[in-house]
């Protein structure tokens, strides 16, 4: 391997280290959110649940 190539894969690297992290970092927000709306909900069971599945289907 030269050094070319490894300074390429150590740069791919670095950026698929950086995808993932803002990948979590978006996922914790949506957690949060989540769970804020979910504690301080004042409707049925049913828009609670719909709230859930409202939030699950952005985080998809």
């Amino acid at each position: 391997m030269t050094a070319a190539e490894f300074m390429l894969i150590e740069e791919q690297s670095r950026k698929l280290k950086y995808d993932f992290a803002q990948i979590e970092y978006n996922f914790r927000d949506l957690n949060s959110a989540a769970m804020e709306q979910i504690a301080t909900a004042n409707e049925s069971k049913d828009g609670v649940l719909s709230s859930i599945f409202d939030i699950e289907e952005s985080i998809r």
